[in-house]
């Protein structure tokens, strides 16, 4: 647990959110401030991502989900609810797959159960883009995940998001991620 970082709110029914590739557990600090006072609120980096470390195993979505559960071990969290975005997503889904009983609710969002042709398609764009840098992903990945309008009104917050976001950027951390992303089913 030494080296992963997560981060613990509030009191009441646990949930449990997992970021998507390239974010961090920053990505629910907005919501988790509303939910806190009724919820304890669990937020982790995955390997690679945020302040966590990446080690030299080899990133699959089974290591996630590893990290996962020794996690709520060491929390003594028996049941949660879990809540996933994207890559996070795959990570709760197979988390509730190997421990159904220790899942309450499962909340996907923007996730996969398996990369097909399409999504294997979209991971290859995703690394290639990482392999030369992480403001080439980002500005890749941003039409995929914010409509047109909304990339307009607020693009100078982008940019600054763009500009922290590469100084901290795991780029082989994201592509072991990728890579795990297309092998899972």
């Amino acid at each position: 647990i030494n080296t992963m970082n997560f981060k613990v709110e509030g009191n009441g029914r646990p949930l449990v959110f997992i970021h998507g590739l390239s974010d961090s557990l920053l990505y629910w600090e907005f919501l988790a401030s509303y939910l806190k006072s009724d919820y304890q609120i669990i937020r982790m980096d995955l390997r690679g991502h945020g302040e966590s470390y990446l080690g030299n195993d080899e990133v699959n979505i089974d290591l996630y989900v590893d990290d996962l559960k020794n996690l709520l071990n060491d929390l003594n969290l028996d049941k949660v609810d879990l809540i996933g975005f994207s890559l996070g997503g795959a990570v709760a889904l197979d988390f509730s797959l190997k421990y159904p009983e220790n899942v309450s609710s499962l909340v996907l969002m923007s996730s996969f159960s398996k990369s097909d042709e399409y999504l294997t398609n979209i991971f290859t764009q995703f690394k290639d883009a990482l392999k030369n840098s992480f403001e080439d992903f980002y500005d890749l990945i941003l039409p995929m995940v914010l409509c047109p309008e909304v990339i307009d009104d607020n693009r100078e917050a982008l940019d600054q998001i763009r500009e922290f976001a590469s100084k901290t950027a795991n780029t082989d951390a994201y592509i072991k991620a990728v890579d795990a992303c297309m092998e899972f089913d």
